[in-house]
């Protein structure tokens, strides 16, 4: 095996015309066979000779692994090294690319908030003013009310005063001078219970004119708002809008992890964590009764 890997090392130095990786491929192909035909034939090593021989044979397997991936890594090369060049050619457009776009999108954005917190405030006016229109509705209801109510109290006043006329007249009992004052008085009071009666219609009016600016405004204010965003004027560009995000900021580091221990994702993590830490304190202390509280040590012998 030792002439197989002198003559691959020699190949390399005289010749170079083979295509890249094929002596590589061929000398690992050639070990591996080499060590499976082993492994059928010695079902268990049984003497020195033996293990040697396995022993030259992971030698061989791991020098045929290690020119593999020299091999492997010196094909990529060139590929890296071109990649590497592309990315450099368009590194610092892209650059200033994103640079630009971060820009107009703060100045958008800024415009965008301007433009959420017009809407708000348009909208939140809006409303105000439709609660008010409804107290004012329910203002002129109540004087609605109050007018025809005054109204019913004059009607049923003077039609009492009249029944109460007509009884003294047919008695008698009335003057020439009381008859008349009688009746001059009942002309004021039938000119007053006009204007209560043009009162209550005119309240009357006002009340449901009051009613429908109401409703109207109580209309317009449940409708949904517009959304604030910038139009494209290209056709089937997708417009820009604010969108919301939620995010965390770790204030207290004790607080936060006590929060968050019994989480399944935060409990692997730490478990990765501490088994990784548990691990370096193991190959360090080198001691199977130093192991803290939760971990145990192992020791085990491998074969290298």
């Amino acid at each position: 095996m030792d002439t197989a890997v002198e003559a691959l090392d020699a190949r390399h130095e005289i010749g170079g015309n083979n295509p890249p990786g094929k002596l590589e491929l061929e000398y690992a192909a050639s070990v591996v066979a080499e060590a499976e035909a082993f492994i059928i034939e010695c079902v268990e090593i049984t003497d020195a000779d033996m293990a040697n021989q396995a022993n030259n044979l992971i030698a061989h397997l791991k020098a045929a692994k290690k020119k593999l991936g020299a091999a492997q890594k010196s094909e990529i090369k060139p590929l890296d090294d071109a990649i590497d060049g592309i990315k450099a050619k368009y590194k610092e457009p892209i650059v200033e690319i994103d640079g630009v776009v971060t820009s107009l999108i703060d100045r958008a954005g800024a415009w965008l908030i301007k433009e959420r917190d017009r809407i708000a405030a348009e909208k939140a006016a809006q409303e105000a003013e439709a609660r008010r229109l409804r107290e004012e509705a329910e203002r002129k209801e109540r004087e609605r009310v109050e007018a025809a109510r005054r109204l019913e109290e004059e009607r049923r006043r003077l039609a009492a005063e009249e029944e109460e006329r007509k009884r003294a007249a047919e008695t008698e009992q009335q003057t020439e001078l009381d008859r008349v004052a009688a009746e001059t008085a009942a002309a004021a009071e039938q000119e007053r219970l006009e204007l209560e009666r043009q009162d209550a219609a005119r309240a009357a009016k006002e009340a449901e004119e009051a009613s429908k600016a109401a409703k109207a405004a109580e209309r317009a204010a449940e409708k949904k708002p517009e959304t604030a965003a910038i139009k494209s004027g290209e056709t089937g560009r997708r417009a820009m809008t604010l969108r919301s995000y939620w995010s965390a900021v770790i204030e207290d580091e004790s607080a936060a992890l006590d929060s968050y221990k019994d989480h399944p994702t935060v409990r692997k993590a730490a478990l990765a964590a501490v088994l990784q830490a548990a691990n370096e304190e193991a190959r360090r202390v080198k001691d199977l009764d130093a192991a803290p509280p939760g971990i145990r040590f192992v020791h085990e012998e491998r074969p290298v």
